[in-house]
């Protein structure tokens, strides 16, 4: 879905919701990487999408499993600056809010494609890393999904864990 049909979806209800309702996110917080093509150009870049270990919103509090963050419109300084090692993925000014770019042709890769391509990417493909954050827990501006590899993720957490 290109930013053009989500108008369809009345978008900016939606990120005015986000921006006045934030949402805690619990630590340990992930960056997960993986390859997706550029629509635009098709160079394959290496994007990126975070992923909490938990949420609290409105006192319902879930921590037995791992969101992945959409639609990100603010984050606190730690995460942000925890993530500037990823070239990809940034501020959008036009759209006010983080996205992955096309380091090649300067396309945006929206979270809906990147969302659907991480669906689509062999699990064995993904690279996370724990991001390093003092606080156990953080206000971000953003909505979340049910991250699909949530057992996956745990299971090679463990492995990584073991001495």
């Amino acid at each position: 879905m290109n930013i053009k049909d989500q108008k369809n979806y009345d978008i900016a209800n939606f990120f005015s919701y986000i921006e006045r309702f934030p949402i805690e996110i619990y630590t340990p917080v992930y960056a997960v990487q993986f390859n997706l093509p550029c629509n635009s150009c098709n160079k394959t870049e290496q994007v990126i999408t975070l992923v909490a270990s938990g949420i609290e919103y409105e006192n319902f509090i879930i921590k037995d499993d791992l969101y992945i963050l959409q639609f990100v419109y603010d984050l606190p300084n730690d995460i942000r600056h925890a993530l500037y090692g990823y070239p990809t993925w940034k501020l959008n000014t036009k759209h006010n809010f983080y996205l992955n770019h096309c380091l090649n042709c300067k396309s945006v890769f929206f979270d809906f494609d990147v969302y659907n391509g991480l669906l689509k990417t062999d699990k064995k493909n993904l690279q996370i890393t724990q991001l390093k954050l003092p606080e156990k827990s953080y206000y971000a501006k953003t909505s979340y999904s049910i991250f699909p590899y949530s057992k996956y993720i745990f299971r090679v957490l463990n492995e990584n864990s073991q001495p």
